[in-house]
């Protein structure tokens, strides 16, 4: 090899060494097994705003109207029809009677004055379609029971009131006058719900 070759190799061997040492120092940390890459685990903490749409499904209370018609008696208070019997009992032979037949609304006495002399004696007999009371007695009596104006509170009192008394559909009441003078047969129909209207035969007879 003349001397120019050897030069020229002499060139190259030098070039190849500078660039593998600038290769090294390039590339040999990223390549060099010994180098250490430090891998740092970072944990971050998102703020996430959610909306949540909540349905809530309230109890509900359904209120159901019921109407009732009821019909009352407008007053609630009791009316006393009053009537005078044309031949009093105490005047009839024995055995004969008097006869009465009317209606009567609820809430409403009838009441019907007999003469008696004292001692003698009369048999009341009813029939109605609807129950009601029939009492015999005295003035105090009949003023005791109409002293309470209030329909019901009358209803509950008459059998209390009154010492000679029934109730029903029909019925049969015997009465000794304690004295001489007029004495009531009274016939109510009391309390009730909803009007309505008794048909009463009412017999009044002497019987001694």
């Amino acid at each position: 090899m003349d001397q120019g070759s050897s030069r020229l190799v002499a060139v190259v061997a030098v070039l190849l060494a500078l660039v593998g040492f600038l290769s090294g120092a390039l590339v040999g940390p990223y390549m060099n097994p010994r180098y250490v890459t430090e891998t740092v685990t970072v944990t971050t903490t998102a703020l996430t705003t959610v909306t949540i749409a909540k349905t809530e499904f309230l109890p509900t209370t359904t209120t159901v109207t019921k109407t009732f018609t009821i019909t009352a008696v407008p007053t609630m208070r009791i009316t006393v029809v009053t009537t005078s019997l044309q031949e009093q009992p105490s005047r009839l032979r024995v055995g004969e009677s008097k006869t009465y037949t009317f209606s009567l609304p609820t809430c409403r006495y009838r009441a019907i004055e007999v003469y008696l002399e004292r001692g003698s004696t009369i048999a009341v007999e009813w029939d109605s379609d609807r129950q009601v009371f029939v009492g015999v007695g005295t003035k105090q009596e009949l003023d005791a029971l109409l002293s309470n104006k209030l329909c019901l509170s009358a209803h509950m009192e008459f059998r209390l009131v009154f010492t000679h008394d029934g109730y029903g559909y029909s019925g049969r009441i015997e009465y000794r006058a304690p004295y001489t003078g007029t004495h009531y047969v009274v016939v109510f129909t009391g309390w009730n719900f909803g009007t309505y209207t008794a048909d009463i035969t009412l017999k009044i007879t002497r019987t001694s």
